[in-house]
């Protein structure tokens, strides 16, 4: 892999970080409840989103059935309800804490896809989410 490539890479996931980081400082340091929050998140990224689709990169924006819209509606709403969650929790208590917690979705991951996909939960997968959970106890 070329130096060049490698370095715009570790600099995207730097930058990802950051703004991962500022949102929960942004929302530690807001008066506002998370519901506001999240509604100001929300509408300013429909616009910059709608804006871009139709005027930059030219999206035809339509949804193709009845089914698909309420599909991403009921996204939305869960999305909202985690966005709405997160916040809270960097609220009530600190954002070190509520950053650490938001990032153990894997450890989620892994009980849910037998569940949901048929896999098999695998030994090695216990132990490290095992691992993960004492680690977080630590907090």
């Amino acid at each position: 892999m070329k130096p060049s490539i490698l370095n715009k890479g570790v600099i995207q996931i730097h930058i990802a970080v950051f703004l991962f980081g500022f949102a929960g400082l942004f929302g530690k340091f807001l008066s506002c409840s998370p519901l506001y929050i999240v509604f100001g998140r929300t509408f300013f990224a429909f616009i910059a989103l709608f804006f871009y689709a139709k005027f930059v990169s030219k999206i035809k924006l339509s949804i193709s059935s009845k089914s698909s819209g309420l599909f991403f509606i009921l996204q939305g709403i869960l999305l909202a309800v985690h966005w709405w969650s997160f916040f809270l929790s960097i609220q009530i208590s600190s954002v070190a804490v509520g950053l650490v917690t938001f990032s153990t979705f894997p450890l989620f991951v892994t009980f849910m896809e037998p569940l949901f996909f048929k896999e098999k939960l695998e030994i090695k997968n216990i132990i490290l989410a095992a691992v993960v959970f004492i680690g977080i106890l630590f907090i």
